[in-house]
C-alpha cells in the first residue's frame, strides 16, 4: 500500500477515525518466511492479525512519525492464501502510511498486488508425453513357393 490515509484514500477527515484494513495474498510454497512492516497512524492503538489470529497488539500511539515498528512481525507461512488484517483508531492527524513486506530475507517490497502476486504458486509444468515402442517379434511367415513352369 502506497500513500494510504483516510484523507488520501477516501477524502475523509483527519480526526476520530476507525480503520480496518484486510489484505488477502498468496504464498507460493510451504515454509517461506514473511516479514511485514506496517507503520500505520493508529494514535490510539491497534491490532495486527494474520489468518484471524492476533499477532501484535498495542494500546499506545503506533505512528511515531511513520517509522513505528510496533505492529511489525515475521512469520513462516504455508502454501495457500493468507489474510492480513490491521484494525486501529486515530484521534488526530491521519498520517500517510506505506506498508512493505519481505520474503525469505530478500528485498523489502511495497504492498502492491503485483508484488504480492509475484509469490503465488506456480503451476506445475505438464509432463512431456512419452511414447514407448515395444518391439514385438514379427509372426513367422512361410517361405513363398516358387514355381517354374
Amino acid at each position: 500500500m502506497l500513500a494510504v490515509s483516510n484523507q488520501a484514500l477516501c477524502g475523509g477527515g483527519n480526526r476520530n477515525i476507525g480503520f480496518y484494513f484486510r489484505v488477502t495474498f498468496p504464498v507460493g510454497k510451504d515454509g517461506d518466511s514473511y516479514a511485514f512492516k506496517t507503520p500505520t497512524d493508529f494514535g490510539l492503538g491497534g491490532i495486527a492479525k494474520l489468518d484471524g489470529e492476533i499477532v501484535k497488539q498495542e494500546t499506545s500511539d503506533i505512528w511515531e512519525g511513520g517509522s513505528s515498528t510496533k505492529l511489525d512481525f515475521t512469520t513462516t507461512l504455508s502454501k495457500e492464501n493468507h489474510q492480513l488484517e490491521l484494525i486501529g483508531s486515530e484521534g488526530c492527524c491521519d498520517g500517510t502510511t506505506r506498508w512493505s513486506f519481505q520474503v525469505n530475507g530478500g528485498d523489502w517490497l511495497d504492498f502492491t498486488t503485483e508484488n504480492l502476486n509475484s509469490f503465488k504458486p506456480q503451476p506445475e509444468p505438464e509432463p512431456e508425453p512419452e511414447v514407448f515402442i515395444i518391439p514385438e517379434p514379427l509372426p513367422e511367415r512361410p517361405e513363398p513357393e516358387i514355381r517354374i513352369a
